[in-house]
């Protein structure tokens, strides 16, 4: 991931595969923008070439937190795919973001941002958070859904010493 603010707008450019491990420090970055008082969003993706349902969650997680009621869209996408964009319908959450094109941003600009130590638990956690938020806001999603939720709840408790 890496990082570039122009002109108020906080662009994280997101290379390769947006999926579970990624999903972890992406959601720290995103609120330690927040809290650093970043207010506009947008995440360039034109070399993402995938994004997973953890990911995808996480980041509808973030769209609803960062709203502010004024029904302006607090994350953008800037060249997402014809991948990711059916990802986020067929999840129903693609109406949480705004589309931008990319013709102002320059590469240069961003900088990289350090991966932070993550465990198996907080991966398994962020995966869960992003499953059970996509159910909420979707009800088709519980079926697709269903399994994972479990297992992952399950692995969970196994990885925080609640479970054998």
């Amino acid at each position: 991931m890496m990082v570039a603010v122009f002109d108020g707008l906080t662009v994280v450019k997101i290379t390769g595969r947006a999926n579970a491990n990624a999903a972890v420090d992406f959601k720290l970055l995103m609120n330690g923008l927040r809290d650093r008082g970043h207010r506009r969003f947008a995440l360039e993706l034109s070399e993402c070439q995938m994004m997973d349902s953890s990911f995808s969650g996480t980041l509808a997680m973030l769209g609803q937190k960062f709203a502010n009621g004024d029904g302006c869209k607090p994350i953008h996408l800037i060249s997402p795919n014809a991948k990711v964009i059916g990802l986020l319908e067929s999840l129903g959450v693609e109406n949480l973001f705004g589309v931008l094109t990319a013709d102002a941003l320059k590469p240069e600009n961003f900088q990289a941002v350090e991966p932070t130590a993550t465990t198996k638990a907080d991966v398994t956690r962020t995966c869960l958070e992003a499953h059970e938020l996509l159910c909420a806001l979707n009800p088709a999603n519980v079926a697709k859904f269903k399994d994972v939720n479990a297992y992952l709840a399950e692995d969970l408790k196994k990885l925080e010493g609640g479970g054998k």
